[in-house]
């Protein structure tokens, strides 16, 4: 059951995210509406491109990338997530996207401060003599995760009043997306 809804979100998601580029952004391959928010566009694969990450979590809505980081490559797809837990340097490439099937994705940025008093809370039951990973690939997703991004697209999609909530929406599901990837 939660499988079924997981699919019906993402398939909102991609074709709120595919509207909001035809009718008020064409020919734009990013939205960046907000600070933390970035929604990507691209309709072809893409060279290798070196770049520094931050802090986000990546919802991929349609196609494919690839991403290196060290001696770890991660292929992410259509309903897979990267969390990405600090400041990392890798290089990356789109490896699906068409005209017809362009690559999207809906990135997140991650208030430090925010997981900062997480790892506070969290307290004893984090390991922290463990190397912390860069990356995490993440193909279970969470439905509370996905309505989370929902409530975010909508968000932008909606009329200027309901806009002018953005900000609020941001930080009180800033922390609902850390809990859910933790």
């Amino acid at each position: 059951m939660d499988i079924m809804k997981n699919e019906i979100i993402l398939e909102d998601l991609k074709i709120n995210s595919l509207n909001l580029f035809k009718n008020s952004f064409k020919n734009q391959e990013f939205i960046n509406p907000h600070p933390s928010l970035l929604l990507i566009k691209q309709d072809h694969i893409s060279n290798l491109k070196f770049e520094m990450y931050k802090p986000v979590i990546c919802l991929i809505l349609q196609g494919a990338k690839e991403t290196n980081v060290e001696d770890l490559s991660i292929q992410f797809k259509t309903g897979q997530m990267l969390i990405v837990s600090h400041d990392i340097p890798v290089a990356s490439r789109i490896i699906e996207a068409s005209p017809k099937k362009p690559y999207l994705a809906f990135i997140l940025s991650l208030n430090m401060e925010v997981i900062r008093s997480l790892y506070e809370e969290l307290g004893d039951s984090i390991d922290w003599n463990s190397k912390p990973k860069p990356m995490v690939l993440n193909d279970k997703m969470d439905i509370e995760l996905l309505l989370c991004f929902q409530r975010y697209l909508h968000t932008l999609n909606s009329d200027l009043e309901t806009k002018s909530f953005t900000t609020n929406a941001l930080q009180r599901n800033s922390f609902s997306i850390i809990n859910v990837s933790l």
